[in-house]
């Protein structure tokens, strides 16, 4: 398990972004450290892993699957057999990792109703209904969405909710804390997106109430099973619109302290505090999402610290991030004119250049050799080929596609890759795995790939330096997932929506059970 309490010592580098790490890698932060995020479906793929479950059978049979229209899915044992069709009507209810989606044949849209049976996505409930996504679709992708509500206190009939009534107070009603976050008006229209929002407020706000928890899994998905997860998240304050959460690991262990502004999509803001067996390891500050500051401490006193702002790398491509560096060791960066500071850790020379307090350069420095850590923040490594090589191995793969319905494949690796001066592959180490299946069947490819006397060497060609017998290291976080097409947020993976009242019921017992036992691992 790769994070910031449970792994082997890291050397101290960077990452394709030029983000510093020193100490243990820390995945929590995966999506600010510029790896690559590998989906096994890819990008074109509607399908997603789950099981589906035919009408009045009780066992769920795994497959991939896709919805094509609003009362008809596609199943397939792997990526590249013939789909079969399955309607509505031969179906009762099917799940993926993150989401839930049942049939029924009681639908009252605005234009018409709905009688026949209907696939609909199942979002959430607060006090007084329960809600779903319905998605008219169009070769598989979805062309209209509309939010349905069920009122607990009447009938059977999912209605369509009207997000732009005249009078707000007709959704507030049904919510227990909407009023008091949402600020409403006349002329402000409430879009399907701020609804989500809404309603995980009100999912966030009972976790409050109740001093219930939030479960993670092993790569920072919200779960609902306590058996699936890894760590587990308490909300301690809430103050306007910022939720304030702790995050502990499974065996009770503080690891993180933060706010979020917003909870779909989630965005951290103000302090993130990381901990490591219970001292301060880093303090990152966010705003609304946007990271500005990062501060990081050594026996906790305070050892780097960079203000970060965006840099716009060249016209009609996206912004970057670049750091402006305030202290390095024991030095603070106080001048505007080029400077070099150099930091000594876990035995290493670390050199620092500077230009205006931008980082140009990091070099680790030995009585031999210079060896670059990857720091050019204006064109951060390219990652693009990696991902069609990678592509192409797990479609070429008979291993993967006779087991990628049947085993759990999903997880995180992380590589070490040293290169020469312009950017072919030396040598890799995978410093860290939390998928021994996934890491025995990705390492031909490693082999092949990512060594010099591979049959396939790679070359990053954004990696280039004058000084022919330089090399160059950085750390590669890649996280491998199936694809959650029709993903709002993290959703049970629970039989169908009738689960979820059976589910509460026994929640308080379960968290009771939780303070007792450490969380169950994969």
């Amino acid at each position: 398990m790769i994070s910031s309490f449970a792994a082997a010592q890291l050397q101290y580098t960077h990452t394709p972004n030029g983000e510093i790490v020193y100490g243990n890698y820390d995945t929590f932060l995966n999506d600010e450290y510029g790896g690559l995020n590998f989906f096994f479906e890819g990008s074109e793929n509607a399908y997603e892993k789950g099981v589906y479950f035919m009408k009045g059978s009780e066992n769920g049979i795994p497959a991939l699957i896709r919805l094509q229209k609003e009362n008809k899915i596609r199943v397939k044992n792997n990526l590249f057999v013939e789909s079969v069709k399955i309607d509505a009507d031969e179906l009762d209810y099917y799940t993926t990792k993150t989401d839930s989606f049942f049939v029924t044949s009681k639908i009252s849209l605005k234009d018409k109703p709905i009688y026949e049976p209907t696939i609909l996505q199942y979002l959430g409930d607060s006090e007084k209904a329960d809600y779903a996504m319905y998605y008219k679709l169009k070769n598989g992708y979805a062309v209209k969405k509309k939010i349905l509500h069920l009122k607990k206190s009447e009938g059977e009939y999912w209605e369509e909710l009207d997000l732009n009534v005249e009078d707000p107070k007709k959704i507030e009603v049904l919510f227990g804390f909407y009023d008091k976050i949402n600020r409403l008006n006349s002329e402000q229209e409430l879009t399907i997106e701020e609804f989500l929002n809404t309603l995980k407020i009100e999912e966030y706000y009972r976790h409050y109430k109740e001093d219930t928890r939030i479960f993670y899994d092993k790569l920072w998905r919200e779960v609902k099973k306590p058996e699936l997860a890894l760590f587990s998240g308490k909300v301690t304050k809430i103050v306007d619109s910022i939720f304030s959460v702790t995050i502990h690991d499974d065996q009770g262990q503080k690891m993180y302290e933060l706010n979020y502004s917003s909870l779909h999509p989630l965005k951290r803001h103000d302090t993130l505090t990381v901990y490591e067996t219970g001292a301060i390891k880093m303090k990152r500050t966010y705003n609304h999402g946007d990271l500005i500051r990062s501060k990081r401490y050594r026996d906790e006193e305070l050892f780097l610290a960079f203000d970060y702002f965006k840099f716009e790398r060249e016209e009609g491509k996206s912004d970057v991030m670049r750091r402006k560096g305030s202290l390095i060791g024991d030095e603070r960066i106080n001048t505007y004119a080029s400077i070099s500071s150099t930091v000594e850790h876990n035995g290493q020379s670390i050199r620092y250049e500077f230009d205006k307090k931008n980082m140009e350069i990091a070099q680790k420095l030995t009585d031999t050799e210079t060896t670059y850590l990857y720091s050019n923040y204006t064109e951060p490594i390219n990652l693009d080929n990696l991902s069609t090589r990678l592509r192409a191995f797990f479609e070429s793969s008979s291993g993967y596609n006779n087991s990628v319905v049947s085993t759990d494949l999903e997880g995180t690796m992380l590589l070490q890759i040293n290169t020469d001066f312009k950017g072919r592959v030396i040598s890799y180490e995978i410093l860290d795995s939390n998928n021994e299946a996934l890491q025995k069947l990705i390492k031909p490819f490693c082999e092949s790939a990512l060594k010099s006397d591979g049959r396939f060497p790679m070359r990053f060609k954004n990696i280039r330096f004058e000084d022919k017998n330089a090399q160059c290291t950085f750390l590669l976080p890649i996280s491998f997932e199936h694809r959650q097409f029709y993903k709002t947020f993290s959703r049970p993976n629970y039989n169908n929506w009738n689960w979820h009242w059976q589910w509460q019921q026994q929640m308080m017992w379960q968290q009771q059970q939780f303070i007792n036992n450490s969380l169950p691992k994969f």
